[in-house]
């Protein structure tokens, strides 16, 4: 048996009703799998420490395979706009707020200059992030790949303000599109990001003002594409995976 853990599992965060660790019964569950499978794959090494530390479980079996993402596909095209860019599939408040849209909204009202663009959400969160009437941010529903791609490719800076990630894909394929990204400093954002843009210390409103200001400044850079060409594709997530499963066949 193989288990993939991206993020929620692990999690427990009652004030937004998210998790895999919420209830005792889910707890015993997310340990009992964790302890039985084969291979135990965390997307980021963040996640293995999690469950070092509140499952009390650090086995051989654990491994870090991180996403993969498809480098041929998300490529940087065309000239950038003065926009900074958001991704997050959410249809409640309290996912939005998870994301950071609610940080994202925010600064926006301080940067009435730029474009602020989030992309898949929808139902209570659209409306919510609506009502709060900022003119600069622009919402748009949930988009198929062709149609996400172009709002990678237009954004000069990509925004993950998460409370909590495992290794988030939209970040990433924002970065191989030429964004300069800027994100928490939670779980696998830093280490999706690495040297290649700017790293909040913090959620403080003016701390995530400053990054994207010094961001902007960055101005068009290969190095988030190399990063993660070079890090995360999915070729070599393919041939990771594929040196495990020799292994337990």
């Amino acid at each position: 048996t193989v288990v993939v853990v991206g993020g929620y599992e692990l999690a427990a965060l009652p004030d937004l009703n998210y998790g895999g660790l919420l209830r005792k019964r889910a707890y015993r569950m997310v340990s009992y799998i964790l302890k039985n499978a084969d291979r135990v794959l965390f997307v980021d090494d963040s996640l293995r420490q999690e469950a070092r530390s509140k499952l009390h479980l650090n086995l051989e079996s654990f491994q870090v395979v991180p996403s993969g993402i498809d480098t041929n596909f998300f490529v940087e095209a065309g000239a950038k706009k003065n926009m900074v860019l958001t991704v997050a599939a959410c249809h409640t408040t309290e996912i939005a707020i998870l994301k950071g849209l609610d940080k994202f909204a925010d600064v926006a009202k301080l940067l009435p200059e730029i474009t602020f663009c989030i992309v898949g959400a929808e139902a209570e969160a659209a409306q919510w992030l609506r009502a709060l009437k900022v003119k600069n941010l622009k919402i748009v529903n949930q988009l198929p790949p062709l149609e996400l791609l172009k709002y990678y490719q237009q954004a000069s800076v990509y925004c993950q303000l998460s409370v909590r990630e495992g290794l988030p894909n939209a970040l990433c394929e924002a970065m191989l599109c030429g964004c300069v990204p800027v994100g928490s400093n939670v779980n696998g954002i830093p280490t999706a990001i690495g040297n290649t843009g700017v790293i909040c210390p913090d959620r403080e409103l003016i701390t995530i003002y400053n990054c994207i200001k010094t961001a902007m400044e960055m101005g068009k850079t290969s190095k988030p594409r190399l990063r993660i060409k070079e890090n995360f594709s999915l070729q070599l997530r393919k041939k990771k995976l594929k040196e495990i499963f020799e292994e337990l066949l």
